[in-house]
């Protein structure tokens, strides 16, 4: 008999065992999405592959850069009506702005290959996201409406939305932060053009493998980064700003899901039913 408690006692070590594991290693495995390093190309607010052409005034601002460039192409059109605070126009002739094409395509490729990722819905309006890699089984993302992006109070989480063609925003589609998510840890990696409809507000950098189109009025707090194609610009206003570094951390967020919960606590408890079956035979 006290073989057999002994044995049943080991049977519910076990078990709390495996629920503290879970309870300590979820976070990290939540967490462990790290920042796209943009390099050189982090100073610019806008950056494109064929040309830049702005026919609206349009304002680049923030405390990582607000400079254009463009590069291999050599098309700045309408570039006086874009207005910075101590940025600067770079030509393709000029070493800064091939170096910063350099870096983009490095943070794109990195962006490219992040795993594991999460399947989702193409149409990203009306829904709220935690931190993670996200992708869609067509290959394409649109927002309608409000994208929340829930940072779970840590303003280091990273969200990385994997494209193989385009990215779609509506017109006055939004994307909103909350519980200290931060606009310089969103990118999208767009696989061909990403396109931005009129008075809408974009959180993140794109990074487009062709061209990004902001139609008339629309905002973007992050950078706008094409390696190939066009860089177009109607009136917008760019904020390109550094991550809050005067943000302290909170403790890893256990973001698992109830149904991850509800899968484990089974397998726990199918664990322990054999475990008990096997000890009641042999003490039979």
């Amino acid at each position: 008999m006290k073989k057999s408690k002994s044995k049943i006692t080991m049977v519910i070590k076990t078990v709390l065992t495996l629920l503290v594991s879970y309870t300590l290693l979820t976070p990290i495995m939540a967490a462990y999405t790290t920042n796209i390093d943009l390099g050189d190309a982090t100073s610019f607010a806008v950056l494109g592959g064929s040309a830049v052409t702005s026919t609206g005034p349009t304002v680049l601002k923030g405390t990582a850069g607000n400079n254009v460039g463009v590069y291999p192409g050599t098309s700045l059109t309408e570039v006086t009506l874009i207005s910075m605070t101590g940025g600067t126009r770079y030509h393709a002739s000029e070493s800064q702005v091939s170096i910063a094409q350099t870096a983009l395509t490095a943070a794109y490729l990195d962006a490219a290959g992040r795993t594991p990722s999460t399947v989702i819905p193409t149409e990203l309006g009306n829904t709220t996201l935690v931190a993670g890699v996200y992708t869609s089984t067509a290959g394409t993302f649109g927002i309608t409406g409000t994208l929340i992006l829930d940072g779970k109070n840590d303003s280091t989480s990273v969200f990385i939305f994997q494209m193989e063609s385009t990215l779609v925003t509506a017109n006055n589609s939004m994307v909103q932060l909350i519980n200290g998510a931060d606009y310089c840890n969103i990118f999208w990696q767009v696989g061909s053009s990403a396109t931005l409809g009129t008075n809408s507000h974009l959180g993140g950098h794109i990074l487009a493998l062709e061209s990004i189109t902001a139609t008339t009025g629309a905002i973007v707090h992050g950078s706008l980064l094409a390696r190939d194609g066009a860089v177009t610009l109607d009136s917008n206003t760019i904020t390109n700003n550094l991550c809050n570094e005067t943000t302290t951390p909170s403790p890893l967020p256990n973001t698992a899901s109830p149904l991850e919960f509800i899968i484990l606590m089974g397998g726990v408890l199918v664990i322990a039913g054999v475990a008990g079956l096997i000890l009641k035979k042999k003490d039979e």
